[in-house]
């Protein structure tokens, strides 16, 4: 199981970067390949030193990136995909520091086979769920999104716990 989530987190730092430079650079954004070389440096002393306020600083810089582009024309599907693998590269980096510090046992494994299973769950819901929204062109109001956004995420908790219990 280490073997896999190192290569799940390494895939998603590559694929997190490749994909906020490919948006960028596709709109003709070359500016930004410094910044862009920033974030993978620090995303690698965020694995180094994985503490909560490295891997979430790195994340909410690579979320502020995405949003940057979107505002700027980039291509909203490439931010997506960006944000999404940074956001499974923070959990990665979190949770093999809470909760698999002290060694490998059997529950330990088995905790983490769980933890891969939800997170996939929860990236490929998320990932569908956004990409075929961004296809279409809704004007709603910022509280109706806001209430859109909690009802979501209250079900996906739910949905997960659920799973989580019933051991599917």
């Amino acid at each position: 199981m280490l073997k896999l989530r190192t290569t799940i987190l390494y895939s998603s730092l590559i694929i997190s970067t490749v994909s906020m430079g490919s948006g960028y650079l596709l709109a003709g954004y070359w500016q930004i390949v410094p910044v862009l070389l920033l974030m993978v440096f620090l995303w690698i002393i965020a694995k180094a030193q994985p503490t909560f306020w490295a891997a979430s600083s790195v994340l909410v810089g690579n979320i502020i990136l995405a949003g940057v582009g979107i505002t700027s024309k980039v291509s909203l599907e490439f931010m997506i995909v960006a944000s999404t693998a940074a956001f499974v590269s923070w959990d990665l980096i979190l949770f093999s520091r809470d909760k698999l510090s002290d060694g490998l046992s059997e529950a330990k494994i088995a905790l983490e086979r769980q933890h891969l299973k939800s997170l996939g769950l929860a990236i490929s819901i998320g990932l569908m769920l956004a990409l075929v929204s961004s296809t279409f062109d809704f004007q709603l109001a910022f509280g109706a999104v806001v209430l859109l956004v909690l009802i979501a995420f209250g079900g996906l908790v739910f949905g997960m716990q659920y799973v989580t219990k019933k051991k599917l």
